[in-house]
C-alpha cells in the first residue's frame, strides 16, 4: 500500500477474522494487484490472515477463468475403477474328473468362487450391479 492512500480500520468478528463486504473486499484485491507486493506482505500490512487473502485471491481468479478448476483425485472413500477380464470355464473331459473352480477377486477383500458354468450369467449380473456406486 501506498503512504498516499487513506488507512481504513478493517471490522472484525468476535474471533479476530476480517469481516469485509463484497465491494471492501474487491476494493482490497484490486490494491493488491496495483500494489506489487507478494500475497504475504500485502496480508500482513493489510492487517488479514493471509490464508483468507489467499482464499480470496484464488476465488477471483477462479471467477475470472484465470486458471481451469482442477479434479480432486480420487480418495480412499472411492472404490477403484472395476476391472473385467473375459474368462470361460473348460467342459470337463468326462463326468468322472473335476473342473477346478473360478476364483473371481472383488475389491473389499471378497471372494466369488464359480464351480458351475450356468452360474457366470449371474456372476456377469453382479459385477455389473457393481459399476454403478451407490
Amino acid at each position: 500500500m501506498h503512504d498516499a492512500e487513506p488507512s481504513t480500520i478493517l471490522k472484525t468478528d468476535a474471533l479476530g477474522r476480517v469481516t469485509l463486504t463484497r465491494e471492501k473486499r474487491a476494493e482490497l484485491l484490486e490494491a493488491f494487484d496495483r500494489s506489487g507486493l507478494k500475497g504475504t506482505q500485502f496480508a500482513r500490512l493489510a492487517g488479514v490472515n493471509y490464508g483468507t487473502f489467499a482464499s480470496w485471491v484464488q476465488d477471483r481468479r477462479h471467477a475470472r477463468g484465470e486458471y481451469p478448476l482442477v479434479r480432486k483425485p480420487a480418495t480412499a472413500a472411492t472404490p477403484p475403477p472395476l476391472r473385467l477380464l473375459e474368462a470361460t470355464l473348460a467342459a470337463p473331459a468326462s463326468a468322472s474328473s473335476r473342473v477346478s473352480p473360478l476364483e473371481v477377486h472383488l475389491p473389499g477383500g471378497a471372494k466369488l468362487l464359480i464351480t458351475d458354468s450356468s452360474h457366470i450369467a449371474l456372476v456377469a449380473q453382479l459385477l455389473n450391479s457393481l459399476r454403478v456406486p451407490c
